[in-house]
């Protein structure tokens, strides 16, 4: 598989903007953070509060759907590695949902 060129997540989300953040430099003992990527999303009137928000949430949650498949198509061996790559992608799945993480019984 090719590398992505996506810039990488994970996505935040705050009202109609989403951006990331990486790591610019230590001052003081603390990480100085920049922001790297942010779109703004809007709807043009038709559509709902509700959908719009939907959208906001799939859109920020798509780096992490990326890499759960991207794992997940690479056939994990054992129980734990299927567990963790299973996790991972209802992660991304409850963030693209804007709900609470389902944790995998293991």
């Amino acid at each position: 598989m090719s590398e992505s060129k996506h810039t990488p997540g994970p996505w935040l989300r705050e009202g109609g903007v989403i951006y990331t953040l990486v790591h610019a430099r230590w001052r003081k003992g603390a990480g100085q953070f920049k922001n790297w990527f942010w779109a703004t999303v809007q709807g043009c009137g038709k559509i709902s509060v509700e959908e719009l928000e939907a959208n906001r949430c799939l859109i920020a949650a798509a780096p992490d759907m990326y890499s759960a498949l991207k794992d997940l198509m690479k056939f994990p061996a054992t129980i734990e590695e299927r567990t963790a790559c299973a996790q991972r992608a209802l992660s991304a799945i409850a963030k693209a949902e804007d709900r609470d993480v389902v944790q995998v019984v293991k």
